[in-house]
């Protein structure tokens, strides 16, 4: 049909009216609309996904990297800082002791050169070598142990025991003499000392923060100097230091990590059972630890909480011992040239 209107003429009105070759353009367009409209979710859902996949593979490579050399963690450590692969496991043989009472449960550790000191939450005592008879060191403990160190002169050396409380005090128990840990917010969990350092540097366990406190003699006290290690809230077993001046750091997870604190640097790692009491200390200048070990539960249901005292040697730790020599000497160097230029 063909229709007037103002002399204009006008298409037809009814799809009838249309020429088949414009029916069939027609069904042709309104096919193609419909499979672009249809194909639109599919597209953006294929595209949601690889979007997704991305960000997985970006954010598995960042966690891996992170886990290896640190990154914006909470601690601010790498799970394992400087080493690929898995440390060494330590083998551990038994060290005999006579235990004092089937009750006997110590958690804290400490061997100064040939002695071996334990303490509970109330005692400390002393495991005679020779013998493996373990007795009561005789110190004036007002409170409850946290944790235990030790020092040394030419003759002997004797046990320096954490206060549990805040603030975080110190028990010399040669002397009965305590003293805080100064500017300190919250209690102290581990303590390490040098034995032969006659308790001028301490350090301290504080939330999984580990501070370097030295000897205040005006404040009475030890005052923080430095942040040496942060494991995280929960990460830390125990501590302790050698007088060639590396710190054994014993994470909550099994693996014994080996500092040099004057440089920072890291030397070794190892892996030792995680059934470690929350003691452990290094012996023979680092190349063996003693450990104390949590027996498997009694059958019996005894109260008494059963514990084994363990020895490993640590392999590959004349690494450090080099390591530890070298800053010495570096610094040693250091200080005569500076006093020269005085």
């Amino acid at each position: 049909h063909a229709g007037c209107l103002g002399g204009a003429s006008v298409g037809p009105l009814y799809e009838n009216d249309w020429h088949p070759a414009e029916r069939l353009l027609r069904q042709v367009s309104e096919g193609r609309s419909a499979r672009a409209k249809e194909g639109v979710p599919k597209s953006m859902l294929l595209s949601g996904m690889a979007c997704i996949r991305l960000l997985w593979v970006f954010a598995l490579f960042w966690a891996l990297y992170g886990s290896f050399f640190g990154m914006d963690f909470k601690n601010n450590q790498a799970a394992i800082p400087t080493f690929f692969g898995n440390p060494t496991v330590v083998d551990l043989v038994a060290e005999e002791f006579i235990s004092p009472s089937p009750y006997f449960s110590p958690h804290a550790l400490i061997c100064p050169y040939d002695r071996v000191f334990l303490a509970d939450r109330y005692r400390v005592f002393e495991l005679d070598r020779k013998t493996s008879v373990v007795t009561v060191i005789p110190c004036e403990i007002n409170g409850t142990i946290a944790d235990l160190t030790a020092s040394c002169n030419d003759d002997t050396c004797w046990p320096v025991v954490l206060l549990e409380g805040a603030p975080a005090m110190i028990l010399d128990c040669s002397t009965g003499e305590q003293h805080p840990l100064l500017q300190a917010t919250s209690p102290a969990e581990r303590i390490a000392a040098q034995a032969s350092g006659q308790l001028d540097t301490i350090f301290a366990a504080h939330d999984g923060k580990v501070v370097e406190y030295r000897w205040s003699p005006l404040r009475r006290g030890w005052a923080p100097w430095w942040n040496v290690a942060d494991v995280g809230s929960g990460n830390l077993r125990t501590l302790d230091t050698l007088d060639n001046g590396e710190l054994l750091i014993f994470h909550s997870t099994g693996l014994l990590e080996a500092l040099i604190y004057g440089s920072g640097e890291r030397c070794g790692a190892w892996q030792v059972p995680d059934e470690v009491m929350g003691a452990g200390c290094g012996q023979d200048m680092g190349e063996s630890i003693l450990l104390l070990v949590r027996k498997a539960a009694k059958a019996d249901g005894g109260v008494g909480e059963g514990m084994r005292l363990m020895r490993g040697a640590l392999p590959e730790a004349k690494t450090c011992q080099a390591a530890a020599r070298g800053w010495l000497h570096k610094s040693q160097h250091l200080r005569r040239e500076k006093q020269s230029k005085l």
